[in-house]
């Protein structure tokens, strides 16, 4: 044996010392960094797999969401302020790209009438923290109709964006 080459035979306390410190040298290097990466991998199939079933759960609802659009493009409501809609969905999104933030989803909600009828637009954003305050006084500068009614923001595991989830009354113009 390799062992009994290299040390004496009448000295087994420092074979088993040894033995023991070569068992943990290659769990520690070998084993371990082996099980974190499948840790990470693991981590991140289960992330994908979610990402891919809610993919697949809009997939299935893609006719009734088709539907729901085609029925919201010829409301009344749409109609009214459909210009100025629109508009203010292509402000929003110039708004965003100037200061780098990236829209994740946009919903508009039921037109709310009145005094002053306007819509709420749902907003999912990612970006800086920095970059949301420059947007969010361009939004509330005055200049365009909008009226920050709502955000809520959370922070990205391991990266310095934020996700904010913004709810915006645009004022119509009649």
């Amino acid at each position: 044996m390799l062992l009994d080459k290299i040390f004496p035979k009448d000295n087994p306390l420092l074979r088993a010392l040894i033995v023991v410190f070569l068992t943990f040298a290659f769990f520690i290097f070998l084993i371990e960094p082996l099980a974190q990466k499948n840790r990470a991998l693991n981590k991140a199939i289960a992330g994908k797999t979610d990402e891919l079933a809610r993919f697949q759960r809009m997939l299935q609802r893609s006719s009734a969401i088709e539907q729901e659009y085609k029925a919201s493009l010829s409301g009344s409501e749409i109609q009214q302020g459909g210009d100025s809609l629109i508009f203010s969905l292509k402000a929003l999104e110039e708004i965003a790209s100037r200061y780098a933030i990236k829209i994740l989803d946009i919903k508009q909600g039921t037109p709310v009438s009145g005094n002053k009828p306007s819509v709420p637009i749902e907003l999912l954003l990612e970006g800086k923290k920095e970059d949301y305050v420059k947007f969010i006084y361009e939004l509330a500068d005055g200049k365009l109709l909008f009226d920050i009614k709502r955000c809520d923001f959370k922070s990205r595991e391991n990266s310095n964006l934020l996700e904010a989830k913004f709810v915006i009354s645009y004022s119509l113009i009649r």
